[in-house]
C-alpha cells in the first residue's frame, strides 16, 4: 500500500504498537464487511480480531486485515447472488449486503465481556415473527493492553 496507489497515512497496529502507515484504517472496511456478512448469514471462512481493542465496534465483532499476511474472507452460502454496497459519509464506513430473503429471517449481533479484554460475540437468527431460529457462538476474542 502506497501513497501512489491512493492510500493515506492513518493509525494501524504493527509489532504491538500503534503507528502511522499507508492504508491504516482499512480494518474499518474489513470490520464493516465482517458484520454485513454476519447479518446476511454468510459463511465466514477467515477472520481474526485486532491485537488491541478498536473504538468503532463492540469487542469480538471486529476483523483485522494486514497486507500480505492476514485476510478477511466470507462465502456466499446462499443459492442466490448477492451485492455488496460500500460508502463513506460523516467519517463513517457503511457496508451492506443485498440479496433475496425468502424466509424473512434476520440476524442480530451481540457481544459481552467474559474477562479482562475478552469478549464473546454471538449471532442470533430470528424468524420473521421474532422468534429465535438459531444462535451461533462466534467465539471469544482477546485483546492485549496498550
Amino acid at each position: 500500500m502506497t501513497a501512489e496507489n491512493g492510500y493515506a497515512l492513518a493509525p494501524s497496529y504493527e509489532n504491538g504498537q500503534t503507528v502511522e502507515t499507508y492504508g491504516g484504517g482499512i480494518c474499518q472496511v474489513a470490520t464493516g464487511c465482517y458484520q454485513a456478512a454476519l447479518k446476511a448469514n454468510m459463511e465466514i471462512t477467515v477472520r481474526a480480531p485486532h491485537m488491541f481493542m478498536v473504538t468503532y465496534c463492540a469487542g469480538g465483532l471486529d476483523a483485522t486485515v494486514y497486507w500480505g499476511s492476514q485476510d478477511f474472507c466470507f462465502r456466499n452460502n446462499s443459492t442466490m447472488p448477492i451485492r455488496m454496497n460500500a460508502s463513506v459519509s460523516g467519517g463513517q464506513v457503511h457496508i451492506s449486503i443485498d440479496g433475496s430473503n425468502f424466509t424473512g429471517q434476520y440476524v442480530k449481533l451481540s457481544s459481552k465481556s467474559v474477562g479482562t479484554r475478552a469478549y464473546r460475540a454471538t449471532k442470533t437468527i430470528y424468524n420473521a415473527d421474532g422468534s429465535v431460529y438459531a444462535t451461533e457462538d462466534l467465539g471469544v476474542s482477546t485483546y492485549k493492553a496498550h
